[in-house]
């Protein structure tokens, strides 16, 4: 049985992996539900608020550029186009972060005692290579992780039981005390509070079962392949290796010509509301891409005019194997004594790219 409210602390990385999404539908409006009713109290250290704080200027930074970049390939004067008008980079930055600290204010979050850090401790791990430090390589950077750890370690001596959320494996690694419970991703705590709460259990299992049953795992794949063949699915034609260096092709259109052998399963129960249910799947899909680029090398460029006679595109086809989380919804009603569940919604935020793909040849030459 959980004793309310749980303490909970939310590392950096929770925040950027949902693209601080804060106010919409996502798993931050269910935290915010779960605080609103007295079931968790909120913890994160002023090191998570500065490195998300700067994480969304240096992400505000490259949109910015990318923008810049688009616009100069648009034929302004072709078109009469006028300068699009574009706030500066600087307010867009001031704002994002004014979003979020106003989202840290509303959930009335607690933060760690500066005061309680045990030097020795993190000394003694950083040169004996235990959690966070156990990569040498990358030693040095884990010094604010190893002074939250033994914030958190001292700032919750005696306070059990607490919860952890972080995608650092190190991060979480460095917990093994009793009553110390970690989890990479904040649906396996929501997950563990629905199921454990009497009111809500008997829906818990049935929407469990529900979703194994052969009609509704047809409808959810149905849905699933819907929409990646209806969405916009960025694929990413470079690749990358550990120096950085770059290979490979950015793709001017992408077609999603197949998908197939989809397949997920049961994740988390994310949220019981009166007359819905929000649930997270593992997702699993074989998909198929006709990706065009132009190919600038065996294009040709008339010197005189300053412009290109003719461009060369090339045509290729990739397949990836791609591993996704999914949302889904449900509206449920308890007839004469019979649960009902009825699909509202499924969504998920793709992306392919060298770690997805199984195979790319080309396929086709166009000049324009």
């Amino acid at each position: 049985m959980l004793h309310y409210p749980l303490m909970v602390f939310i590392d950096t990385n929770v925040f950027i992996s949902c693209k601080y999404n804060l106010n919409g539908n996502g798993y931050f409006s269910i935290l915010k539900k779960f605080i609103k009713d007295g079931k968790i109290k909120l913890h994160i250290d002023n090191i998570v608020r500065q490195e998300v704080e700067k994480h969304i200027k240096s992400d505000i930074d490259n949109a910015c550029g990318k923008y810049k970049n688009a616009y100069k390939e648009i034929p302004t004067n072709l078109l009469e186009i006028s300068e699009i008008k574009w706030p500066s980079k600087e307010d867009l930055q001031e704002k994002a972060v004014s979003v979020f600290q106003a989202f840290l204010e509303e959930v009335n979050v607690q933060y760690l005692d500066n005061k309680k850090v045990d030097l020795e401790s993190i000394l003694k791990d950083y040169f004996e290579c235990n959690p966070p430090f156990e990569k040498n390589i990358q030693k040095k950077y884990e010094f604010p992780d190893a002074i939250i750890i033994s914030k958190i370690k001292q700032n919750f001596n005696g306070i059990k039981p607490l919860y952890i959320i972080s995608q650092d494996e190190g991060f979480r690694k460095s917990f093994s005390e009793e009553e110390i419970y970690t989890f990479v991703g904040m649906n396996e705590l929501f997950d563990l509070i629905n199921k454990t709460e009497e009111k809500k259990d008997n829906i818990y299992q049935k929407i469990s079962l529900n979703i194994e049953r052969p009609v509704v795992h047809e409808q959810i794949v149905s849905e699933i392949e819907e929409k990646i063949l209806s969405e916009d699915i960025e694929i990413d034609g470079l690749d990358y290796d550990r120096k950085g260096l770059v290979e490979g092709y950015e793709y001017d259109e992408i077609n999603i010509s197949n998908v197939d052998n989809i397949e997920f399963k049961l994740v988390s129960v994310d949220d019981i509301n009166d007359n819905s249910v929000a649930l997270t799947i593992l997702c699993y899909a074989d998909i198929e891409a006709i990706c065009s680029f132009t190919d600038y090398a065996n294009s040709a460029w008339d010197g005189e005019e300053k412009r290109y006679r003719f461009l060369s595109k090339e045509e290729l086809e990739e397949n990836h194997h791609a591993e996704f989380e999914c949302s889904i919804e449900f509206r449920w009603a308890d007839e004469a004594g019979e649960m009902r569940f009825d699909l509202i919604s499924v969504d998920f935020d793709l992306s392919l790219g060298q770690y997805t793909r199984q195979s790319r040849k080309f396929i086709s030459y166009v000049a324009d």
